[in-house]
């Protein structure tokens, strides 16, 4: 003789399987969120070191043509020429040198300041009076990392544009340099936060360098 399962043990079976239904539906759901989440951090990252190896490779170009032009110098500006120095869309155009097409390349501040994919670029004069190139995040973590410059007397420069960098995790660090307002310096840091000679503009990007 066989006792038929009580309506209590149906309706505790029923309640287990929903349980680990459930259970498995958060799991999977778990999994996919850090997937998720993993592949946008890695897509980000990727995106960040092609802006920084687009920003390398423009900088170095333009550096290399415009001290062909003799736009940049190591001496005082006011020695080269007493009218006021010209923006970077002026010599850029004289020079006949492209910076891509206008979806990747727009003009800010009357042609001083150009934004390409994710770095800005200027053409500077330092405290010493010395004429040089700069490039730097639009946004620091989103749009880019590291600083650069390019130099008449030194030729491709690299900061890791982090305050503070040396013995204190990257998410620590303070940047330096980030947006229109706040362009890079040549001459400031030592050590670990100093401008470093690149190679050339096959160089790896800096941020994929820092701690």
């Amino acid at each position: 003789m066989r006792l038929a399962p009580s309506p209590t043990s149906k309706r505790s079976s029923a309640s287990s399987r929903r349980g680990l239904a459930a259970s498995h539906v958060l799991l999977l759901v778990g999994v996919a969120t850090l997937l998720f989440t993993l592949t946008l951090t890695r897509l980000q990252l990727f995106a960040v070191y092609e802006n920084e190896r687009d920003a390398v490779a423009l900088l170095e170009r333009m550096g290399r043509r415009l001290d062909a032009e003799h736009v940049l110098s190591t001496s005082p500006a006011t020695t080269v020429t007493s009218e006021p120095a010209p923006n970077l869309r002026d010599v850029v155009e004289a020079a006949k040198l492209s910076v891509g097409n206008p979806a990747d390349a727009v003009w800010l501040q009357d042609g001083n300041l150009l934004r390409r994919r994710g770095y800005l670029f200027e053409l500077s004069t330092s405290a010493s009076g010395e004429r040089f190139l700069r490039a730097w995040p639009w946004r620091v973590g989103s749009t880019g990392e590291a600083a650069y410059a390019f130099t008449r007397k030194f030729g491709l420069l690299g900061h890791v544009n982090r305050s503070g960098s040396s013995g204190v995790s990257r998410s620590r660090a303070v940047p330096l340099w980030s947006g229109p307002g706040a362009a890079p310096q040549l001459g400031l840091g030592d050590g670990e936060e100093a401008w470093i000679v690149l190679e050339d503009s096959r160089a790896l990007a800096l941020a994929s360098r820092m701690p």
